[in-house]
């Protein structure tokens, strides 16, 4: 009876130490997903102001060259 029953502590144990071991994995996955995400918003809104500013030169370049034929 007292094998049976540290086999038993002995699972339990090893099960709460696999538990805990899934939970650290967890947290470590989801801080990675929050970096990502963040990463990504970054990386939008970097995107978004450099498309901005591609069109806000482009429409000077426009302007500009419209100006230059309205003068010949």
């Amino acid at each position: 009876m007292t094998d049976l029953y540290e086999q038993c502590s002995q699972d339990i144990l090893a099960h709460r130490s696999r538990q805990e071991e899934l939970a650290r994995h967890v947290e470590d996955l989801v801080a990675e997903v929050r970096r990502e995400h963040e990463a990504r918003e970054r990386a939008e809104f970097d995107l978004t102001n450099a498309d901005r500013e591609h069109d806000a030169e482009l429409r000077k370049g426009c302007r500009a060259l419209e100006a230059k034929e309205s003068a010949l």
